[in-house]
């Protein structure tokens, strides 16, 4: 695929009446998530959306629900601990526990359910939802890569600029880069971040 457009999105939408401790929501969305790992596990990842086909429709707070596999992982511990240590650490991140899931009466077993990154999760992870909010797929902060940063919020900056910003800083020489890449990030709390990931032996992306 060319870099210079979003990686395609290949899962689609279906209906489904879903169950969630007892309370049954119709008429929801449902479709297989995943790339690489998780897309080739026994059974698939799942993102269900309850307003995709009837509008308003939440369940508690929230429309979204991302329910993940643990493909790579037979311990079904690792995400919640790992995002459990973030937050310990002062750290934006997804809420997280466990789901046992089925489907069509067949039992597939405990799925990780993580709270999903949006406007719902910059409100409490940051008291505000405004800003740029960006997922990239196969991308880096290289020019001609950004169109395939996701633009993943209506307050987001389509022109892709925050990310340019970074992108440019990194071109500078060695000896400018620091200074460079402070006026567009924050280097300390970047440092953190990248010290967690490490910690935590993190090799799904950024």
């Amino acid at each position: 695929y060319a870099c210079d457009e979003p990686w395609p999105n290949h899962y689609d939408w279906f209906e489904a009446t879903v169950t969630i401790d007892g309370e049954q929501l119709a008429r929801v969305g449902i479709r297989k998530k995943g790339f690489v790992g998780s897309a080739f596990g026994a059974n698939p990842a799942l993102k269900l959306k309850t307003d995709k086909f009837i509008e308003g429709q939440f369940f508690g707070d929230t429309e979204r629900i991302t329910l993940n596999n643990n493909s790579g992982d037979p311990t079904v511990m690792k995400t919640c601990l790992t995002l459990s240590m973030f937050a310990a650490a002062g750290y934006p991140a997804p809420r997280c526990n466990l789901a046992d899931v089925r489907v069509n009466g067949e039992h597939l077993g405990a799925y990780t359910h993580i709270e999903a990154v949006k406007k719902r999760f910059l409100d409490h992870a940051f008291g505000d939802n405004g800003g740029s909010l960006y997922e990239g797929t196969h991308a880096d902060f290289v020019e001609e890569w950004l169109p395939r940063w996701e633009v993943k919020t209506s307050d987001t900056d389509e022109t892709r600029a925050p990310l340019l910003g970074v992108a440019q800083a990194l071109q500078v020489p060695d000896d400018q880069l620091l200074d460079a890449l402070e006026s567009v990030l924050n280097l300390e709390r970047y440092y953190s971040f990248w010290a967690l990931e490490t910690l935590v032996n993190h090799a799904d992306g950024y």
